[in-house]
Parts: C-alpha cells; structure tokens; sequence
C-alpha cells in the first residue's frame, strides 16, 4: 500500500515511475498500474539469509537466491539503459539489488528504509549487518526512514537523509469523520503472524472478558491455515476459553468499516515499523490501544508532543493491555479520537508524502551531480 501511495504521488505531480517486482498475481501489479506506474517483472527478492528448515536446506536456498540476485541485477541495470532512469528507489531497506547497479552508471540510488529488520521481522541482511549500515553511507546512496526511531537505529546522516512520513490517505479522505455508533468489539488488522504479534492479545482479552463478557475480539488479516502459527494462535484459543468471543475475518476491503464500529483497535507488535493500522485507525474515529515501542510509540509522541494530550493509550505488559481495554469500555474516550484524527490528518497524507519524498529526490540529484562535478575537477577531469 505504501508503494502504490507513492507511485500515485510521484505521478500526480509529473513523475514517470517503473516498478520493477516479482509478483505477477496479487493485488500489487493492478494498484500500481491504478497509481499510474508501469509495471516490469524480474526475480526481485529481499537479500536475506532464508529461515526455518534444515542447515543444509537453508545453505541451497541461499545459493538459489545468489544466482537469482545476480539476475535481478542484470535486469536493474538494463532497465535503467532502456528507460534513461534518472533514480532508482528502493523500497524496503533489506535489499541491496540497485545500489551498484546506480554507481556503475552515475546516477543516485534512494534507499528507503523501512523496518528494524532483526528486531521486528527477524531478518538477518546478507552478508551481515555491518555491512547494510556500511552501504547504506556509501557515496551515491541516500536514505529515507519512515520515522525518526528507523532514523537513528541505522545512524543515518543529519543533512543528508531524511525522515518522510508513510502516505496512508488522500486529502479528500479526511473531509468527512464518518461517524458511527461503537459496538462490542476489540479490533486487532494485520496478518496473523509471528511478526505481527496477534497472540500478544489472547490471554489479555481473556481477562478482559471477565469483566466484560458481551465483548468479542476480532481478528482482520490474511492467514493460512496450515501454517504453525495460526495453528498455535488456534489452540491458545481454546485454552483461553475464548472460541465463542474470537473471530477469525481473513482479508477484508470493508475495515475502515470495522475501525469505525471498534470500541478500540489493539496495536501489539514489538517494533512497528511506522504503523499504517494505527494512523488508519486514528482516520477511522477509532481509539488505538499500541505498544509503545518504535513506530507506533513515535505516532503516540507525536501527538502528545503537538495537542499537549495523549492520542492513544499505551501499554508495555499484560497487566497493562488489560487497564487500556477497560479504559476504552469505561471512559469518554472522544476527546482523545478527536484529536488523533487531526493529528494523523495534518501529518500523513498522500500528498504530504509525495511532496516530501519529491523534495528529497530533487536534493539528491542536485547533491549528486554537484559532487560528481566536484571530483572531477579535483581529478583533473573535463
């Protein structure tokens, strides 16, 4: 979603986007071709060590994915003859597939970064880490983060990279507050994974439940259900007792709906790159309840920092999860809606997005060629 927002960002305001992706089925191909992109397909992958199985399961995979990173390479750089691309943006920080490319041929490379990587998705960068944070400063590369925590975790240059909030909504969406009467229901969006820590919620909403039984938690995302995890999250269930107040939706295109009928949206994922749920939700007229970790703790600041009063509630533990969804059943939570939504409205949209990240392209290049031009003289060059 973040990259279809900006390829309809950079396209409103004159830009011709590629993108380059390995997925030919799924809803990507089609909501970049909506923003106005063009979409190319090559074996583009992250360049991390693969995960789960055997050692020597592990070790062909990763050889499987060097060949295919070469060839992804070889594809970067001849779409950047054919097309005369004058930058290349790379849209999630744990993949090192365009930057040589770019230095080979003389034009800069934007490297958005876009999670922690180890702590929150536990992706191990290849060869290792130093050496992400080693290219991530070289010459001709510059960084955007999603947020000032992604910022400092990775060192990144004052006066040289910059922080540009994600896009999560167009200026037209935020007209209307799209008020509706709340239900008796505790929101959880996100796929059911690991990552995304939905089983943080269980025996939490278990003891809520005690207090207020005619509550249910329903959980919005993609899921398979063979998998390990949804299996775990399954049986956690019924040891909670909770098969009659747990709902499983999978994939919805209705959960702004949901956000605005949720008595509160849960955001329990220990670093959260930026957190598209949370600022959605806060559109939404709905109360968010996150872990106030990274992404979802920089909103929470954010806010608090501007209005002079929290925008969420927070929480660090079990105990505490349990204190914020009483509070979200037993207090006039309004107010704090209120001023979430003018928050998220003045910070994130589509067009704040765009302009930032436009700016920052045009300081790129100007920096790049004027240092390009700089060394040359230095050399001796014409």
């Amino acid at each position: 979603m973040a990259l279809a927002n900006i390829v309809k960002g950079m396209t409103s305001i004159g830009h011709k986007v590629w993108v380059l992706t390995e997925y030919k089925d799924g809803p990507l191909p089609e909501m970049i071709e909506v923003a106005g992109g063009t979409v190319l397909y090559g074996p583009v992958s992250l360049t991390i060590y693969p995960s789960g199985g055997r050692f020597v399961g592990r070790v062909k995979r990763l050889l499987i994915k060097m060949r295919q990173w070469r060839n992804a390479q070889r594809i970067i750089g001849e779409t950047i003859d054919q097309y005369g691309i004058d930058i290349v943006h790379s849209n999630v920080g744990p993949m090192n597939l365009a930057l040589k490319e770019c230095q080979k041929r003389g034009i800069p490379h934007v490297w958005h970064l876009r999670e922690y990587q180890e702590l929150d998705f536990g992706m191990v960068f290849f060869p290792y880490k130093r050496k992400f944070r080693k290219l991530i400063h070289q010459r001709g590369n510059f960084n955007i983060a999603i947020t000032e925590g992604v910022f400092n975790h990775y060192d990144l240059r004052p006066g040289v990279d910059k922080v540009v909030y994600d896009g999560v909504f167009p200026e037209s969406a935020c007209k209307e507050p799209f008020l509706r009467d709340k239900k008796e229901f505790i929101l959880f969006v996100g796929r059911i994974e690991e990552a995304k820590c939905p089983h943080f919620i269980l025996k939490p909403f278990a003891e809520f439940r005690k207090k207020y039984p005619n509550y249910v938690l329903k959980l919005a995302g993609g899921y398979i259900e063979t998998s390990a995890y949804y299996q775990q999250m399954k049986t956690m269930v019924a040891e909670c007792h909770l098969n009659d107040s747990v709902e499983f939706l999978g994939n919805r295109d209705d959960v702004y709906d949901l956000m605005r009928e949720a008595k509160a949206l849960i955001v329990p994922s220990r670093f959260e790159g930026f957190g598209f749920i949370t600022a959605e939700a806060m559109l939404n007229n709905c109360l968010v309840i996150g872990r106030n970790t990274a992404g979802t703790k920089e909103q929470f600041d954010i806010g608090l920092r501007k209005t002079g009063m929290e925008i969420g509630l927070r929480f660090t533990n079990d105990a505490e999860l349990i204190k914020c969804m009483c509070a979200a059943v037993e207090q006039d939570t309004e107010p704090m809606r209120r001023s979430a939504r003018e928050v998220v409205i003045r910070n994130y949209t589509l067009e704040k997005n765009a302009s930032g990240i436009d700016e920052f392209y045009r300081k790129c290049v100007k920096a790049y060629y004027n240092n390009s031009s700089m060394i040359k003289q230095l050399l001796g060059e014409n």
